[in-house]
Formats: C-alpha cells, sequence, structure tokens
C-alpha cells in the first residue's frame, strides 16, 4: 500500500515514537446531498459526538439489507486483509478504489464491531474509506473516528499502560503513533482530499471534519488537525 513517510507524520505531530504505518491515497469525485447542507456535528458541542467515552467505540452503523453478492464479496476481501494484517497486500490498492454506498456502510458498519485495541484493522478501514470520499455521510464518518477518546493501551484501550507494570509502559509509551493510527490516517485522508479536490463543493465539510480533532485529548492530534486546516483555510 502506498504510504507517506512516517518521518513526515512525526514531524507534524511532534510526537517521538517510531512503528507502524506510512500514509496516502487518492479519492474518487465528489457528489453528494442535492442542498449542499452539511451534516456534521458541530465540534463544540461534546454531545455530538456518537463515540463510547468509556471504550472508544462508535455506535455501529447499520448495513444495508438485502446485500448484493457483490458486497459481501468485497466485505469478505476485506476481512481476509485485516486477518493477515499485511498493509502491503496488493488489494487494498486495486480493488477499494471505487467503493459504492453500500459497500461504504459495510466498511463503516466492520470498524464499529472492531474492538478499539484494533488500531491496524481500524486505520485499515479509515485508510479504505478516506479514498472514497464522496458524500456528507463520509465526511461524518471521518469526524467521529476524530472525536474517539485516546487509546491508552493496545492491551486495553480505556485503561492505563501502567497497569501492566514497568515493562509494558516501557514498551507502550513509545507506540503512540500505533495508538493514534485511526485518527492519523482520518487527518491525512481529508488534508489528501482538501489538496485533490480545490473546487469540491465539500471543501466546507471536509474542513468541518477537521474540526472535530479540535478537543481530542490524543497527544498532539487537535494540532495536527489545526495545522491542516489553516493550510486551506481560504476555503471556508
Amino acid at each position: 500500500m502506498k504510504k507517506q513517510s512516517l518521518a513526515l507524520i512525526l514531524a507534524i505531530i511532534g510526537l517521538g515514537a517510531a512503528s507502524v504505518y506510512f500514509l496516502n491515497g487518492s479519492r474518487s469525485g465528489p457528489s453528494g446531498s442535492a442542498d449542499g447542507r452539511s451534516s456534521i456535528p458541530d465540534s463544540g458541542n461534546p454531545a455530538a459526538a456518537s463515540p463510547d467515552a468509556n471504550t472508544g467505540t462508535m455506535e455501529q452503523i447499520a448495513a444495508p439489507t438485502p446485500t448484493a453478492p457483490e458486497d459481501e464479496k468485497k466485505l469478505a476481501t476485506l476481512n481476509t486483509i485485516l486477518a493477515s494484517r499485511n498493509d502491503n497486500d496488493p488489494r487494498l490498492d486495486r480493488d477499494f478504489n471505487e467503493l459504492s454506498e453500500a459497500q461504504k456502510a459495510l466498511f463503516k458498519a466492520r470498524y464499529g464491531e472492531l474492538a478499539p485495541e484494533k488500531r491496524n484493522e481500524r486505520g485499515t478501514i479509515v485508510f479504505l474509506l478516506g479514498r472514497n470520499l464522496t458524500t456528507e455521510a463520509d465526511f461524518n464518518f471521518l469526524c467521529e473516528v476524530l472525536r474517539e477518546p485516546p487509546c491508552l493501551s493496545l492491551k486495553n484501550c480505556s485503561g492505563d499502560p501502567a497497569s501492566g507494570g514497568k515493562e509494558d509502559f516501557d514498551r507502550e509509551s513509545g507506540e503512540e503513533v500505533t495508538l493514534a493510527y485511526p485518527q492519523l490516517v482520518a487527518i491525512k485522508s481529508l488534508e489528501n482530499y482538501l489538496t485533490k479536490h480545490r473546487s469540491s463543493r465539500f471543501s466546507t465539510d471536509a474542513l468541518k471534519a477537521l474540526d472535530c480533532a479540535k478537543d481530542s485529548k490524543v497527544p498532539g492530534l487537535g494540532q495536527n488537525a489545526a495545522q491542516v486546516s489553516q493550510t486551506f483555510s481560504d476555503r471556508r
């Protein structure tokens, strides 16, 4: 999977960690609701956030029913890749570039089913959906990802990494990027969208989605999102 240098991500958000993935991607052309109005929740209203504050999981998004065979096949391919944990699987760049609305709904539902500790798997789904931003609902999804509470430990997102002992704490304190992986991918996806779609009607939605990270307790995330938003401030 084509991804941007991790060193660039670390330089942007000021984290001293090293590991995991490189981010990059392309996305399909814009479309959306007839009136063009945004439905992204106001970032200043905490009650608008949908993730569970204790578990870091968002409310599961209902998948469309009945499901067409081609949609089930696409979901099965995704699940195979997630199970393999192979971020270099060529299907990631080949088979998910033009997801239908039904397929995106299935992927969002799959995201909600995954345990918060599945940072790699969740980030992979955000990566794929971030290349298919074509409706307000897609930007709402990224907003919800950015509103999630921080994952404190790969063993237990809602727990204290120090509770596992000094050895575990020393190891996990160097994994800030891994713990924030879904959120970092979401920000990069929005940045890529704004870069490649300068005249898109959804530019405002992308900027509002970035605003969802404003009050995030994930280290460096709010600052990272603000820097990206400032770059495209002329779109507001």
